[in-house]
């Protein structure tokens, strides 16, 4: 059995038709050229499997010549990737951020350094050693485990 198409597809396929200025009455007319589940032609790329879908998209690039664009979204401390292997990757130093905004009660930078500065005598994220990761991710985590009620009574 085929499966179904994706939603992915599905927003390809329309943003293809978009950007080559495809009119609603050729889209239909492509759209006709293959056959649904019931065997009668299609009406909407909904009714397309996945791999009629891959088809359609790579009919779309190579006769009407779309070209898919990829996004250059660049992730945080992606530039540090070239750098010593002695030092926690991209990847670790955005985990170690993250678990910090669940974990903490003060999600600043600033409170982040100060942690790392008292638990790794390192002043930023970016100095933070790959050997010294899962200490700090423990840290981090035993955070959500300390006891909340330090005020003192005033009785």
């Amino acid at each position: 059995m085929n499966n179904p198409i994706s939603k992915i597809q599905i927003q390809k396929i329309h943003i293809a038709k978009n950007q080559l200025n495809i009119s609603d009455a050729d889209y239909r007319a492509m759209l006709s050229g293959f056959k649904n589940v019931k065997g009668e032609p299609c009406t909407s790329s909904i009714e397309f499997t996945e791999s009629q879908a891959n088809v359609f998209l790579s009919l779309l690039k190579t006769k009407l010549g779309w070209q898919e664009k990829k996004r250059n979204k660049v992730l945080k401390y992606e530039e540090l990737n070239k750098r010593d292997s002695k030092f926690a990757s991209p990847a670790q130093l955005r985990k170690i951020e993250a678990l910090w905004q669940v974990h903490s009660r003060e999600k600043t930078v600033s409170s982040l350094n100060h942690f790392l500065s008292r638990i790794l005598k390192v002043d930023l994220i970016t100095a933070v050693l790959k050997k010294d990761v899962n200490k700090l991710l423990k840290a981090i985590e035993s955070l959500k485990q300390e006891p909340s009620n330090n005020i003192k009574s005033t009785q």
